[in-house]
């Protein structure tokens, strides 16, 4: 007998702590869009009939057969916990704009976490270690690679405090001062792997300084985590933004971003986020103005999705 079984995880955005959450014990400050891949699995009555199809980061593919990001993807999750998936077709249409530009939330990550939470439900594996699994599952798709921070952000929801390291951690936050956040694109492209190799070489040949970075770093998320006011939390994204801009100068990936009053307003304000400045982040005092800005191309309001994964 045949039945259907969706389910749904929302984007993920890190807004502090670029580079120290790929750090044991480093700090970020990590929030879910209300941007959802969606999966869909239909049980089959013949094991072994697998199939996975979707519209994602490599394009549109198909497992058994795909390589890249969703065939190591598949095969993790296959030798971890077994065959007997069915037919899963998954979609990420929600990350894209219309002509085809990405939208800048983590879709990978994602889909990483609906495709491990059907292959454990299907296997009855159960929900109790899906973060360290969906984890596992997605650095092995990117090629070992990854804190985690998209990956915990998509499963829970909301906004927190991430922890990361080998197996990371994930506390949900409730930071009623929390300010209206946009997303606006940046000058270019930075890929993910040539920065962080960057970063890693510079903290082989600058121990102390990496150290430094890593310190101060942790302590602006903390306080972030734990400020009172907007106000106060607004200093320690100044300081992040600051820390981010020096980083990013050292290993060569320039952090310096601003997006223009006239869309976010005097008081905003705004830092890189990701590897370098391809996406930017305003923390907005008075968002609700900005809801539909006239002719600015690549600029959103985020709506912080209140649920992680969830069964549909």
């Amino acid at each position: 007998m045949r039945e259907t079984i969706r389910s749904s995880a929302p984007a993920n955005l890190l807004l502090m702590g670029e580079y120290a959450v790929l750090e044991e014990g480093g700090l970020g400050i990590a929030v879910a869009p209300e941007v959802r891949a969606r999966a869909l699995r239909e049980t089959r009555d013949d094991p072994g009939d697998d199939r996975v199809t979707g519209r994602l980061p490599d394009g549109e593919v198909s497992w058994p057969g795909a390589g890249g990001f969703l065939g190591r993807l598949c095969e993790h999750l296959r030798a971890t916990l077994g065959d007997g998936i069915g037919r899963v077709s998954i979609d990420t249409d929600g990350f894209y704009y219309p002509d085809g530009r990405k939208r800048g939330f983590g879709s990978s990550a994602a889909v990483a976490v609906v495709l491990s939470a059907l292959w454990a439900d299907a296997l009855g594996a159960g929900e109790g270690a899906l973060l360290q699994l969906s984890v596992e599952a997605h650095r092995v798709a990117q090629g070992g690679h990854g804190s985690g921070y998209d990956v915990a952000v998509s499963l829970f929801g909301g906004i927190g405090l991430f922890t990361g390291g080998g197996r990371p951690t994930f506390e949900p936050l409730a930071l009623p001062w929390m300010p209206s956040l946009a997303v606006f694109s940046g000058a270019r492209a930075v890929p993910t792997p040539g920065a962080v190799a960057r970063y890693r070489e510079w903290k082989r040949t600058h121990p102390a300084e990496a150290r430094r970075f890593l310190l101060d770093s942790n302590q602006a998320v903390l306080r972030f985590a734990r400020a009172g006011s907007i106000d106060e939390a607004l200093e320690r994204v100044e300081l992040s933004r600051e820390l981010g801009i020096q980083l990013g100068t050292w290993i060569g990936a320039d952090a310096r971003m601003e997006a223009p009053p006239a869309l976010v307003g005097e008081d905003a304000v705004c830092k890189a986020v990701g590897a370098g400045n391809e996406l930017g982040v305003a923390f907005l005092r008075d968002g609700e103005r900005l809801a539909d800005p006239p002719g600015a191309s690549g600029f959103e309001l985020v709506r912080i999705a209140a649920e992680g994964l969830r069964w549909e």
